[in-house]
């Protein structure tokens, strides 16, 4: 083709782009080098037809991203959107945003995201998209249809605005698939943030105590004195028999938190009479108190717990295998729990557990190991998990069940004894570590899709 129209043209890859790199004559659709392909045509029949027609540019390509663009338009459309936000919510656009730059990387990483996001199979449903904004809606009070108008009258492009959402839900998708699901924790990890913790704060240790008044004056007879140390020593020999502390404190106690069963609540030994607090260092949880004299009678305390000492009750650990099959949270079709449904039944008619984890388990660390997990404690495992372990007899094939993963089944295979150390202060330490971690591995994950993309900036 040498019509003299067409000279201000060059071809890439078989497409014709304006000379200048970054001029084209309409949007574009997934796939930049397939999507001028339509308008383009038109344009040169146009040319055909007319020698001394003019160019009419729609848009620019501002930067080539691997084989997608960001045209000019998006970043015009991001910045009104960005403005608009930060003036909606009555605040200055943030630093970090200021400026065309910044917001063109900002379009980059999105881009390069998407990509990313296409190569993985991860696509969002116009339904996802619909739920998520009238979850928004709905924390604002409003329907739908009040939320929608409410960011038009604002200024919003509410088009623009359902894209910015289906990113979002996009990001989340993929940065779980890609980043989340690789972060593990281990047992020295915890071990060692724990330690550094202690050594850095005060220890402060709380008593929570149940307790037992026997009322004698200092002033009375010897013999009314002993009586009460005789009910006192009798109290001592009830609880020790089974009976319940609370009962036997609304029944006998003279101390004004009777009625509560004579709970002192959470207390720090500086907070508690001298009498009771020189006899603490000798109780651990759940032993009773010898009767402790003072001028008002003879006393019994039971150590409920102790808080700061770092050996709370460690509970049980749980052995467990499980199948599971990933859905999405939004999903109502029940697919993944038919699959479960029907495995069960096949594990009850007599196929094995761990035959049909490696079939049909879509958990990558467990599925050739028969589905089998570590040994786990109290709250390193999804809520609704752990539920259903606790609540299931040793070899039983539970029910599916659905936690914010997926579906499950699940088998226990043995139970023990808590391995030591505070349940909660490991639990807590490892939530910790898990968001340091995934902090970081969002950030290097970004940098490296960065690298590995390739990156035009066309002036």
């Amino acid at each position: 083709m040498t019509n003299g129209n067409l000279s201000g043209y060059i071809k890439v890859d078989e497409q014709i782009l304006p000379d200048s790199g970054k001029r084209i004559l309409a949007g574009r659709k997934p796939g930049w080098l397939s999507s001028c392909t339509t308008v383009l045509a038109f344009t040169l029949c146009f040319a055909f037809s007319s020698i001394h027609a003019q160019d009419v540019v729609l848009d620019e390509i501002a930067v080539i991203v691997n084989d997608g663009i960001v045209l000019k338009s998006d970043i015009s459309r991001e910045t009104r959107f960005l403005e608009q936000r930060a003036k909606a919510s009555n605040q200055q656009l943030s630093e970090d945003l200021t400026g065309s730059e910044q917001i063109v990387e900002r379009l980059i990483d999105r881009e390069i995201q998407r990509q990313r996001a296409r190569q993985a199979g991860i696509e969002i449903d116009p339904g996802s998209i619909n739920r998520a904004i009238e979850r928004v809606a709905a924390e604002n009070n409003m329907s739908t249809f009040e939320f929608r108008e409410l960011l038009q009258n604002q200024g919003f492009d509410f088009a623009y605005y359902r894209s910015s959402i289906a990113h979002e839900l996009l990001l989340q998708r993929l940065v779980r698939t890609e980043v989340e699901s690789s972060i593990t924790i281990t047992e020295k990890e915890i071990d060692d943030f724990l330690a550094a913790e202690k050594a850095s704060q005060p220890q402060v240790i709380r008593y929570r105590l149940q307790h037992i008044l026997v009322a004698s004056p200092a002033g009375a007879p010897a013999n009314q004195r002993e009586q009460a140390r005789q009910v006192a020593r009798q109290v001592i020999r009830r609880f020790t028999d089974g009976e319940s502390f609370s009962t036997l404190a609304r029944e006998i106690s003279d101390g004004p938190r009777a009625a509560n069963g004579g709970d002192l609540g959470l207390r720090e030994a500086d907070e508690l009479p001298d009498f009771i607090a020189s006899v603490l260092p000798n109780l651990k949880r759940g032993d009773i108190s010898e009767p402790i004299l003072s001028e008002n009678g003879y006393h019994v305390v039971l150590m409920r717990d102790i808080e700061g000492d770092g050996l709370e009750d460690p509970g049980e650990d749980l052995l467990i295998r499980h199948i599971f099959i990933t859905s999405d949270p939004d999903d109502t079709t029940q697919e993944a729990r038919r699959i479960l449904v029907a495995a069960r039944e096949r594990i009850i008619a007599g196929e094995t557990f761990s035959d049909l984890a490696a079939e049909i388990s879509q958990d990558p660390d467990t599925k050739d190991n028969g589905g089998e997990l570590p040994w786990l404690s109290s709250g390193q495992m999804p809520q609704q998990m752990e539920q259903t372990a606790k609540e299931l007899p040793t070899g039983r094939i539970s029910e599916p069940f659905r936690t914010q993963f997926g579906w499950h089944i699940l088998e226990v295979l043995d139970r023990r004894e808590g391995q030591g150390g505070s349940s909660r202060e490991r639990v807590a330490a490892s939530q910790v570590i898990r968001q340091q971690k995934f902090a970081r591995e969002v950030e290097n994950w970004q940098r490296r899709l960065r690298d590995e993309a390739y990156v035009q900036v066309l002036k």
